[in-house]
């Protein structure tokens, strides 16, 4: 796993799922550190630290095409995401602080419009020239895939 997976859609080995009590549901690739992997599960409302030897990623086809996961995973792509931490999520709506590599106007214009009726709200807060930061705001979000 490196860095461009970011997003994608991920699941433990059934043995860590096992240990762990994790739900059999796929999960989205936050972030990576120091040989961890950092899963959200939005139908349970978890986030795990699962070892990256533990993962594996899956097709978006795995999951219902317009669930949440598949959502959240085109939103982590499109921004070419390096990490993500969901601050607050209700099922429903989400804020996502999301860092990526600056992209230039007409490419975020195109990320708005990709989001569509779905944004509430966001604020970018200028990092370094080769990254930013963004809060996002998200509502009338589809639901979460059934397990797998």
């Amino acid at each position: 796993m490196d860095g461009s997976d970011i997003g994608s859609l991920a699941v433990p080995s059934p043995n860590y799922r096992e240990q762990m009590e994790i739900s059999e549901a796929a999960g989205v690739l936050l972030a990576l550190r120091r040989g961890s992997a950092h899963l959200f599960y939005p139908g349970a409302d978890q986030n795990y630290w699962v070892p990256t030897r533990h993962v594996a990623t899956i097709p978006p086809a795995a999951v219902p095409e317009g669930c949440l996961e598949n959502f959240l995973s085109r939103v982590l792509k499109f921004l070419r995401a390096e990490e993500c931490a969901v601050i607050e999520f209700d099922g429903t709506s989400a804020t996502l602080e999301i860092t990526y590599p600056g992209i230039d106007r007409a490419g975020f214009l195109s990320f708005l419009e990709f989001l569509g009726p779905r944004l509430a709200n966001y604020v970018i807060e200028p990092g370094s020239m080769q990254v930013a930061q963004l809060q996002l705001q998200l509502c009338q979000l589809p639901p979460a895939a059934p397990p797998l």
